[in-house]
């Protein structure tokens, strides 16, 4: 399966977004991440999509090409499952930001 890697993009991120948790954007009035805030880092074939193991995988094992950050909070990992906000303690499912929801 496929497995993709989203961080915020530091030059794109006017409102400080990068690093906060999910309670803290939502208490900020923001209600899903904006697609064009993030840049996609990584994309890998994968045997899980179990966003614990992949949170270790880029935490303390990364794979040689893997060039980013540490996985961390505020990224995004996209699974089949779905798209997953890393948040302080587990994850958020989210979905991106539409246009109507500005």
């Amino acid at each position: 399966m496929i497995i993709k890697i989203y961080q915020i993009n530091r030059k794109r991120d006017t409102d400080r977004l990068m690093f906060m948790s999910w309670d803290w954007w939502t208490s900020h009035g923001f209600t899903a991440p904006d697609k064009a805030l993030y840049d996609l880092v990584y994309e890998y074939e994968s045997d899980t999509d179990n966003l614990e193991r992949i949170f270790r995988i880029f935490n303390h094992n990364h794979p040689e090409d893997y060039m980013a950050r540490s996985v961390s909070v505020s990224d995004v990992v996209e699974t089949p499952n779905g798209l997953f906000f890393c948040d302080r303690i587990g994850w958020q499912p989210v979905r991106w930001k539409e246009i109507e929801d500005e």
